[in-house]
């Protein structure tokens, strides 16, 4: 052990002597270009694994999200004014139909901004909030146990607010980030948010409506197989030039019909994926859910089963926590969407209908002062 203690006790003069060597001929990094480096990536990428308990949260919106989803928008409306419009390869019945896509597409837009400019829901101040009669920085250890704690704001919370880390604080009714709208959805933007997938499909359901109607998908696909024509019989290439004599104007060009196969692919895929993220939360709604609570429940129901006691599972029944909330279907969809029934699909919340959520929202927690609310 001292032969051990004296190589390295030797070894670190050494060590450092090289280093110091290299530092002077300019061929090992120095510490201070390495802390500089470490600084600017932990700039760069915004320090995610370190929460904020204190000052204002660092909302995100500029993120790529919704300008992804804007430039798709405006591809795919344009591909339905030049197919069916401005140079119509077939024919519609009434153009008209698409001036009312267009207005449907801009509603979705709307709902998109709205989410994705709105404020989060955080946390009013402790000394604003009060638990059974009490102000919640006066609570005994005793009450506060009774409460949800967040360990990251170090504090009580509501059972429906969560935190979320990337923008380091605690929401109410807390839901996901989403990096699509570039925002955090919550009980700020909720509604928002569902509106804007629940518009979404129905956009793209109606405008693939609109390309069948006019016969631009059959006539799509013929054009698509003449260019293997080649390879095709004689017998099949006959019929698609008959079935596309039928239905289109005129011939599209080569690049014209592979930008529009890409298009009715992503118009399809769209389609499909925001019919199934708008059945989801519809269903979360009815549920009285956030995504949270749904997957909380999806890993009480997988330990369970992984833990060999099936027989245990409250089937037809979650764990999630639904005291507070209204009983029926009709009362939580109002809770969300608003009790006027003129702006349920328009993203606006009125005063009246923001108290009453968010007075849901902080249970079992209430404001000191009606003031406040």
């Amino acid at each position: 052990q001292q032969q051990q203690q004296q190589q390295t006790s030797s070894g670190l003069p050494m060590l450092m002597g090289n280093w110091n060597e290299l530092e002077e001929l300019g061929a090992a990094p120095r510490i201070s270009d390495l802390t500089s480096m470490l600084g600017m990536l932990d700039q760069a990428f915004g320090s995610l694994d370190k929460d904020q308990t204190g000052g204002p949260p660092r909302q995100r919106r500029d993120g790529p999200g919704p300008k992804i989803l804007l430039g798709l928008a405006a591809l795919l409306i344009f591909h339905e004014w030049y197919i069916l419009v401005l140079n119509p390869v077939v024919r519609l019945d009434h153009e008209s139909l698409v001036f009312g896509l267009t207005a449907w597409l801009m509603l979705a837009v709307l709902c998109l901004y709205k989410a994705n400019r709105a404020d989060l829901a955080t946390l009013p101040p402790p000394d604003q909030l009060r638990f059974n009669g009490v102000l919640l920085h006066q609570l005994s250890p005793e009450q506060q146990a009774a409460l949800p704690f967040c360990k990251r704001c170090n504090r009580g919370r509501p059972v429906r607010a969560h935190h979320c880390k990337l923008c380091g604080t605690c929401q109410l009714n807390w839901d996901h980030h989403c990096p699509a709208i570039s925002n955090c959805v919550g009980l700020h933007n909720y509604k928002y948010f569902v509106l804007l997938i629940t518009h979404g499909a129905g956009v793209c359901c109606f405008a693939f409506y609109l390309l069948y109607r006019a016969g631009y998908l059959r006539c799509l696909a013929g054009n698509f197989a003449l260019m293997f024509r080649k390879v095709l019989p004689t017998a099949w290439t006959d019929t698609l030039h008959t079935i596309i004599g039928q239905t289109a104007l005129r011939e599209p060009f080569f690049f014209e019909t592979i930008l529009s196969a890409v298009c009715v692919v992503l118009l399809a895929l769209l389609a499909v994926a925001l019919v199934l993220f708008a059945l989801i939360h519809h269903r979360m709604i009815q549920d009285g859910e956030s995504t949270v609570d749904a997957m909380n429940d999806m890993d009480y129901h997988n330990f369970m089963w992984m833990a060999g006691c099936p027989d245990k599972v409250m089937y037809g029944r979650n764990i999630s926590d639904r005291r507070g909330l209204p009983a029926g279907i009709l009362a939580r969809y109002a809770l969300v969407f608003g009790t006027n029934p003129l702006l349920l699909l328009v993203p606006y919340t009125t005063a009246k209908d923001w108290r009453r959520m968010q007075a849901f929202a902080l249970y079992p927690l209430e404001f000191a002062s009606s003031t406040l609310v």
